[in-house]
C-alpha cells in the first residue's frame, strides 16, 4: 500500500536492491500480460549437466573436499553474526576464492 501511494506521489519508498528493480505498480496494474508463465527455451545455462560439470572443473579437488567435511555456510553465519547468502551461493563463494 505505501509503496503504491508512494509511486503516485513520484517516489518509491522502499529499500533500493541491486537483485531486482523496482516494480512500477501502475504499469503492472493496466496488464496482466506480465502473469503468463515463460518457457525458458534459447535461455543459456538450463542444462543443469553442463552447469556441474562447469563446476567440477573449477573447483580444484582439495577444496572440494574441504566442503564436503565442512560447513562453511553455518561457520560464515556464526562468524558474521547473520545469515548473508544461501547455502550454495557460500559454497560456491568459498570455492572461488579459496581455488
Amino acid at each position: 500500500m505505501i509503496l503504491e501511494v508512494g509511486q503516485y506521489l513520484g517516489m518509491d519508498i522502499l529499500p533500493r536492491h541491486f537483485y531486482s528493480e523496482i516494480p512500477d505498480m501502475r504499469h503492472l496494474k493496466r496488464s496482466r500480460s506480465w502473469m503468463q508463465p515463460y518457457a525458458m527455451t534459447g535461455v543459456s545455462g538450463t542444462n543443469l549437466d553442463a552447469q556441474l560439470q562447469f563446476l567440477e572443473a573449477c573447483i580444484a579437488p582439495e577444496i572440494n573436499a574441504h566442503l564436503e567435511k565442512n560447513n562453511v555456510y553455518d561457520a560464515a553465519c556464526e562468524a558474521n553474526g547473520v545469515a548473508g547468502f544461501g547455502r550454495v551461493e557460500a559454497d560456491l563463494l568459498f570455492a572461488y576464492v579459496a581455488s
